[in-house]
C-alpha cells in the first residue's frame, strides 16, 4: 500500500470514530424523558448533566407504602398524620397509606417506600419498578425510608438496584436508641439553609454515585442520586425524622421542613 492510501485510510478511520462518539453524546443526554414534568438542568447530586424533571401542580399527592413487607404504622412510629396534615393545610396536598400496590402512581410528587422487607415480603414485582420507573420519569422523588431492624433488607436493596441507583444501605446503623442531631448538611434542595436534622438509630447509607444529604462524622444518613432523565431517589436512614416521634414539632430542629421538601421537590417552590 503506498503512503498516499495509508494517509487516506487513517484519515478515514478517525473521522468515523469522532462521528460515533458525539452521536453517544447526544443520545446519552436525551433519552428517558418523561411527559409529566416540568424540565430544569439539576446540581443538586453527582449525576452529571442528566435533566431533572419536576412534578407539575396537578400532581398533587403523596403516597406512603408498605406492602412487600414494609413497616406497618404502631404506637406513634411510623404514623405521619402530623405531615399529612401539615401538606394539606400549607399545600393543599393529599397523602395516602398503602400496603397494596396501585398501578397509577401519575398524582403523587412523591412516593415513599417504608422500609420494605421489615417484615420479611417479596421482591418488587417487575410491574412494580415499572411502575415506579415510569413515575420517575414524569419527576415523581422516590423516597426510601430505612429502619434499623431492616437496615440489611434485600427487598430494599434489589429495587434499588433495579431502579438504576448505585446507592444502598450499608447494613449498619446506630446504637439501640441512639438519638442523632445531625448538623452536616450538604448543598441539596432538601437541606439548604437548614442548621440539624434529627434522626433515632438510623440506618447508615453507601451513597456510592450520588449526592452526600446528611452526614454524620463519619456516616452518612441521607443521600440522593437521579438515575436517568427525570425524577429523583432519595435515600433516608430512619423514618422516624418525619413520622409521630416528635421530632417534627422539636424547635431546636429543621425536621419540618425536611419532611415539607421531601414532597415539595423542586426547589424554586
Amino acid at each position: 500500500m503506498t503512503l498516499l492510501a495509508r494517509t487516506t485510510l487513517l484519515s478515514i478511520l478517525v473521522l468515523t470514530t469522532g462521528c460515533g462518539g458525539s452521536d453517544g453524546d447526544s443520545s446519552e443526554k436525551g433519552s428517558g424523558a418523561g411527559t409529566g414534568g416540568t424540565t430544569a438542568d439539576t446540581g443538586d447530586t453527582n449525576d452529571g448533566n442528566i435533566e431533572a424533571i419536576f412534578p407539575t401542580a396537578e400532581m398533587d399527592r403523596v403516597l406512603f407504602y408498605y406492602g412487600n413487607g414494609g413497616y406497618e404504622p404502631d404506637n406513634g412510629k411510623g404514623e405521619f398524620e402530623l405531615l399529612d396534615e401539615h401538606l394539606k393545610s400549607t399545600f393543599g396536598w393529599n397523602t395516602d397509606h398503602r400496603d397494596d400496590w396501585t398501578e397509577d402512581l401519575s398524582d403523587y410528587r412523591m412516593v415513599g417506600l417504608v422500609a420494605l422487607g421489615h417484615s420479611g415480603g417479596d421482591d418488587l414485582t417487575a410491574a412494580q419498578l415499572e411502575d415506579l420507573r415510569t413515575a420517575l420519569a414524569s419527576g415523581t422523588r422516590l423516597v426510601f425510608f430505612g429502619d434499623r431492624e431492616s437496615c440489611g433488607s434485600t427487598v430494599m436493596s434489589s429495587a434499588l438496584s433495579q431502579l438504576g441507583a448505585t446507592m444502598t444501605y450499608t447494613g449498619d446503623a446506630a446504637g439501640l436508641n441512639q438519638r442523632i442531631d445531625a448538623t452536616d448538611l450538604g448543598a441539596h434542595q432538601l437541606t439548604d439553609g437548614l442548621s440539624k436534622v434529627i434522626f433515632k438509630e438510623p440506618c447508615w447509607v453507601n451513597s456510592a454515585g450520588g449526592s452526600r444529604v446528611v452526614n454524620h462524622i463519619d456516616f452518612v444518613v441521607a443521600a440522593a442520586q437521579r438515575p436517568a432523565t427525570g425524577g429523583d431517589i432519595v435515600l433516608i436512614g430512619d423514618f422516624q425524622a418525619i413520622d409521630g416521634s416528635g421530632y417534627l414539632t422539636d424547635d431546636s430542629a429543621d425536621n419540618l421542613t425536611f419532611a415539607e421538601r421531601l414532597a415539595k421537590v423542586d426547589p424554586s417552590l
